[in-house]
Formats: C-alpha cells, structure tokens, sequence
C-alpha cells in the first residue's frame, strides 16, 4: 500500500454479477435487479468524487464485501457461502466502469478481496496503481 491510497466506503448492500440472460431472439441482457444495482452502485461511486484512472496502467483492488448477517444462527467472521466472492468483485468493477473510475477491469492486476458477515451490509474498497518494481524486489527477497 502506497502513501497516497485511500478506502472508500459505499453503503450499498453488496450484489454478485449473475450470468447473462438471452432472449429467444438473440439479445443478451442482466436481470433487472442486478441492473438497478449496478446505476445505483454507480451513482454512490459518482459521489465519492474518485479520480479516474487512466487505460493502459495496472492496478491493484483491496475490496472487503460486509454481508448480511442471515436472521437466525451465530454468523461471525468470513462469509463462506454463496454468493461467490468472484461474482461480487465482477460487480463492483461493472460499477467503477460505469461510473467512469476505471476505463476497463482488464487493468486489474493484483485483487486482495475478502467477504464477511456484518449487521451493516457495505462494500469498502481502494485502488492502486501497481509498483512492477515493488512487487519483482518482494519476489527476489522470498527466493
């Protein structure tokens, strides 16, 4: 983690990509619930006033997915089960492209993610520009 990096927090309750959905006739399109989603996760990521980052560069997303604690049963800790902690992250970069953060989650080089339960359903998260250097000097020191 660079000096520079901040985490941003976004209340909105985490939702995982589901698969694509095609008509009869062809055309591909996301349920509506997902879709609804993703225009509000990208409006509260509008308003976090989070400089864009440019095409070409590699970043690295720290991501932590709070989910809802289910009503019954003691649920501490990490979230093991469904929804996929892949689909989660897939959501959330649909959001920072929509929101113009990012041009394309290709960029993506490293992802540190994790899920938990929490009272407070939420999703916090950082980017940073990746360090080629950093990460090849870690890599000689471990050999």
């Amino acid at each position: 983690m660079n000096e520079e990096s901040v985490m941003y927090l976004v209340l909105v309750p985490p939702v995982a990509c589901p698969r694509p959905r095609v008509t009869k006739k062809g055309f591909v399109y996301y349920p509506a619930g997902y879709t609804q989603f993703k225009k509000a996760l990208a409006h509260e990521l509008e308003q976090l006033d989070i400089p864009p980052f440019e095409g070409g560069i590699p970043l690295i997303l720290r991501a932590r997915f709070f989910m809802p604690k289910p009503k019954r049963g003691q649920y501490i800790g990490y979230h093991y089960k469904k929804p996929d902690l892949d689909n989660l992250v897939k959501s959330l970069c649909d959001g920072l492209e929509a929101a113009g953060i990012i041009p394309n989650d290709s960029q993506f080089s490293q992802l540190d993610c994790v899920k938990c339960y929490s009272p407070n359903p939420k999703i916090m998260f950082m980017i940073e520009e990746a360090n080629w250097e950093e990460l090849h000097e870690n890599q000689e020191g471990s050999e």
